[in-house]
């Protein structure tokens, strides 16, 4: 047996530190926003709820109809005691708490709100994202640009120094990054790209990049090398140092 059912789950079992009116919001952790339904004292088992429809009291701001709420413990509701806690449109004062049901504008002292607790549609905190070392991202090769001309696309067919996009039959050949074919003299050409650090992305890790290669000549050689070189740019456009530290392989 994996779970064992407990309780429908509209209201949950709560045990406060210290006495509980009817009315009071709590917040457990720093998302779960609940109301007790009744008086709770202090270290004994009561309920309280995080779902269901109650009047609230509200910051003097302008809400309308469907918005979301969030609870502000500090905040002044309008005509109670200011810093007791007010419920508020404004997303950066408190945790997701429910919807409002009506519109309720300056001075109103209350609105009607469904109290949800968590938000389905929140954004996820990047704090609360999750580092995963081997996640891979693929670079579409139709990204790759010419290396020291970055507006222009890789061309169709391979220069002296600009390596190609080789598409060949739509739906038989999947595309290739390919250099020209000097029939066993050497060549040196380049691609250029950019790529965008993911969200969950931790300062100061590893990035690994993974190259596939295969030697396609007419004339067989001896060997094919391939090198990366990698620079960080700033949010000022500043480019550092080549920061790969792997060789040619």
């Amino acid at each position: 047996m994996q779970a064992t059912f407990v309780q429908e789950g509209q209201s949950i079992d709560y045990t406060p530190g210290s006495a509980k009116s009817a009315g009071d919001v709590v917040v457990r952790g720093t998302r779960l926003v609940g109301i007790t339904k009744s008086p709770i004292a202090a270290s004994v088992l009561g309920a309280l709820a995080v779902t269901g429809v109650f009047d609230v009291v509200k910051d003097n701001s302008d809400i309308s109809d469907g918005d979301p709420l969030y609870w502000d413990a500090d905040g002044d509701p309008v005509g109670g005691t200011a810093g007791s806690g007010a419920f508020s449109s404004n997303a950066s004062l408190g945790p997701f708490a429910g919807y409002a049901l009506e519109a309720a504008g300056v001075g109103v002292g209350t609105v009607r709100m469904h109290l949800q607790s968590i938000d389905g549609q929140a954004a996820v905190a990047r704090a609360n994202l999750t580092q995963d070392d081997l996640a891979a991202y693929d670079i579409d090769f139709t990204s790759m640009r010419v290396h020291d001309a970055r507006q222009t696309n890789l061309p169709g067919t391979a220069a002296n120094d600009d390596m190609a996009v080789i598409t060949g039959t739509p739906g038989t050949d999947a595309p290739t990054l390919q250099g020209v074919d000097f029939g066993g003299t050497t060549s040196d050409e380049k691609a250029a790209f950019t790529f965008a650090l993911p969200p969950e992305y931790v300062a100061g890790q590893t990035i690994t990049c993974r190259i596939r290669a295969a030697m396609l000549t007419t004339v067989a050689d001896t060997s094919i090398t391939v090198d990366l070189e990698v620079w960080k740019r700033d949010h000022d456009g500043a480019v550092g140092s080549d920061i790969c530290s792997t060789a040619a392989q």
